[in-house]
């Protein structure tokens, strides 16, 4: 029996706690399964904790730790929040919190958390990594290069690091750094498929969609399995107009990665476009199982329903979307519709009016050079992003 799975057993035997253990004897134990990698009786402990002194943080951020473990995101969230309220000055919660918000695309709250991070400890490279990532992923992208460019030195080597300073160099409008992360990463990708896929991504930034296609083809032809690679090219595809191959390179990314719901939403879109609304419903509903925040999926399968004379069950798909985007012009105009359509005209002249003052407000932000948010295709790919 080795000592590790001795321990485990150890702990197993000990699984609920005795009313007769004090909160410091429970929280040993679970730090104790947690650093052996028994997550469940950790969380157990923890909890036991947090109820019987609902005053520790160390508890709460533990009990977050452990969830993160496992990649339960989302229900990491609350003991962490939970924690940073108890105790605002632990060094440690801003990074656990950022992570959280990174891994559930609420990039927006994630910046501040790494900010704050980066405070506490200025040489976290993984702290600047992600607040440029995130930044990036927001659309504001002075603050991503800025961010940046300080780990060149240790991240030079990293395509991912490359690819996102370049892009965001790009569209900050800084052609030096810009040229400077492009020629890096050409050097350190070396013909590889993933320098085709990052450059195939650049171009696709670019919109000059001939190119993209033209890079991503080589990086599928020299590996066929790469993550993402036959998705960024469906969409260098559907850019040329050419459907039915873009929805052939999504289904095979599917194949490949049943889990990701980015390829679900955007089969769904393609398959639209092509007048297969059946198999459209399919992929939306397939998106939102996988992510049920994925608010472009919500308004995919609204629009179809609206053109089906489904009103209804389109109303009720719009309210979510607008629950995850509430100042989204597009799903306002459409509950305008949908509104009209059910003979609600006076809330449907509301939504009108909202969306006609959001798009206005979208235009002056442009104008004042303003950035639109991440693309989410973006985000899987960066989630991998060495560290």
């Amino acid at each position: 029996m080795t000592a590790l799975f001795a321990l485990s057993v150890s702990l197993g035997a000990q699984q609920h706690p005795s009313s007769s253990e004090t909160p410091a004897a429970i929280f040993q134990r679970g730090s104790d399964a947690l650093r052996a990698g028994s997550l469940s009786l950790a969380e157990a402990d923890f909890r036991a904790v947090t109820r019987v002194d609902p005053g520790s943080s160390a508890a709460f951020t533990n009990l977050g730790v452990t969830l993160m473990r496992e990649k339960r995101w989302q229900d990491a969230l609350g003991p962490l929040e939970k924690a940073k309220r108890l105790d605002p000055a632990q060094a440690g919660i801003p990074l656990d919190l950022g992570l959280v918000y990174f891994h559930t695309n609420d990039y927006a709250k994630a910046v501040p958390q790494f900010r704050e991070a980066l405070g506490h400890a200025p040489q976290n490279t993984q702290a600047r990594f992600l607040l440029g990532l995130s930044c990036f992923l927001t659309g504001a992208y002075p603050c991503a290069a800025e961010t940046l460019e300080p780990l060149w030195n240790t991240q030079s080597g990293n395509l991912t690091y490359l690819y996102v300073l370049g892009s965001a160099a790009a569209r900050a409008k800084l052609p030096g750094l810009e040229d400077k992360a492009f020629r890096r990463m050409a050097t350190v990708g070396n013909g590889t498929a993933e320098f085709h896929l990052y450059a195939g991504k650049a171009m696709l930034g670019k919109e000059d969609y001939a190119a993209a296609a033209a890079e991503l083809q080589q990086a599928t032809a020299l590996e066929p399995t790469l993550p993402m690679a036959h998705f960024f090219l469906a969409e260098a595809l559907d850019g040329q107009h050419d459907e039915k191959k873009a929805r052939a390179e999504l289904q095979t990314e599917i194949q490949l990665e049943p889990d990701v719901p980015y390829s679900y939403d955007e089969l769904g879109r393609v398959c639209s476009l092509l007048g297969d609304t059946a198999a459209a419903e399919t992929a939306y509903r397939d998106a939102i199982a996988r992510d049920p925040s994925l608010r472009s999926s919500y308004l995919g399968l609204a629009t179809l329903y609206q053109q089906q004379g489904r009103a209804s069950e389109a109303l009720t798909l719009l309210d979510r979307a607008i629950e995850l985007s509430p100042n989204s012009g597009s799903v306002h105009f459409l509950r305008g519709q949908v509104l009209r359509q059910l003979h609600r005209t006076a809330e449907s002249r509301v939504e009108f009016a909202r969306s006609a003052a959001l798009l206005r407000e979208f235009h002056d932000d442009l104008q004042q050079g303003g950035s639109v948010a991440h693309d989410a295709d973006a985000a899987d790919i960066l989630h991998g992003a060495e560290l």
